[in-house]
């Protein structure tokens, strides 16, 4: 049986989590077999086999200051993460996204499609396994590197890719605990860290009313945006021309069309999409380049055609 254990950079045992061994091999959709590294497998099965997981950390772009954040999951599909900005929380059947400085927020259906890419997020790529199934699937490769010592633990890194991520990602997985303290990940050029100082696996589920939305005085919801590729199509015309149109195709994109929009784009990953990362991005890179930022609310509007497969 598990108990409750507390992960401190200065109190650590070993042997008190018991998990069974899972294949370290899978076979990807092009037949070959993927060989996962036993310290991956080992921490993919901590956290698909936890009742719950508390997990406090700082996140931060190499060269700034760092944020903090607080991720809380429970069985069966249940989370809230508290970020800066707000918090995002779901109680197993619907997600709701609350930004603290409008005091709105959105609620939206908690789908598979939804939370596979909810796991891929910077924000939580270390520990997104605990609400998937069968994690082990959504890895290109892996490969175990180097040992270290962080914050007086030592920890094993592992470079994996993930299918539909933009780039890889190196997990800094604790030797004697088996989950990971945090990880590394390059994106649009920056690199972000993620270090967690105190991890908690409890041994029951947490009560359901944890995850139950209460809004704050003052909130006000906001519909979740919806939008067609008729409607995308406008706001391409509207943006992104006539630098992106067919003539011209800056940096080899061409906006005009389904077939040259649809080339910027993971269908059901908006996060791993280069679309989306080139108007969210700030600085130089950002998108439309001699314009103004496009408004939240266009940006949700892609966003949401993409998760929902960008279809035409």
């Amino acid at each position: 049986m598990m108990g409750t254990m507390r992960f401190l950079p200065l109190l650590l045992s070993s042997g008190v989590l018991i998990v069974g061994m899972v294949p370290a091999a899978l076979t990807a959709g092009n037949g070959q077999q993927v060989v996962l590294p036993p310290m991956l497998v080992k921490h993919l099965e901590v956290l698909t086999t936890a009742p719950t997981l508390t997990v406090e950390y700082k996140l931060r772009v190499i060269g700034e200051s760092p944020s903090d954040y607080k991720l809380v999951l429970s069985q069966p599909d249940r989370f809230r993460l508290t970020t800066p900005t707000g918090f995002i929380l779901s109680d197993g059947k619907t997600v709701t996204t609350y930004k603290s400085a409008t005091k709105t927020f959105t609620e939206e259906p908690y789908t598979i499609e939804w939370v596979t890419d909810f796991v891929k997020k910077p924000e939580v790529v270390a520990w997104g396994a605990f609400l998937v199934k069968n994690p082990a699937e959504s890895f290109l490769s892996a490969r175990a590197g180097a040992t270290r010592t962080i914050q007086g633990n030592e920890v094993t890194e592992v470079e994996a890719s993930l299918k539909k991520n933009p780039t890889p990602v190196t997990f800094y997985i604790d030797k004697k605990l088996g989950v990971a303290r945090g990880y590394t990940q390059m994106i649009d050029g920056k690199s972000y860290l993620a270090m967690a100082s105190f991890l908690e696996i409890g041994a029951d589920p947490m009560d359901s009313a944890k995850f139950a939305f209460v809004p704050p005085a003052g909130a006000k919801k906001e519909e979740v945006a919806v939008a067609d590729f008729k409607g995308i199509q406008a706001l391409m015309n509207a943006k992104c021309m006539p630098c992106h149109n067919s003539q011209n195709r800056r940096d080899g994109v061409d906006l005009s069309n389904y077939n040259g929009i649809l080339a910027t784009v993971v269908p059901g990953n908006p996060t791993g999409s280069r679309l989306v990362r080139s108007v969210r991005t700030t600085g130089r890179n950002r998108m439309p380049k001699d314009g103004m930022a496009l408004p939240e609310a266009d940006i949700k509007r892609i966003e949401a055609w993409i998760q929902a497969g960008a279809k035409q």
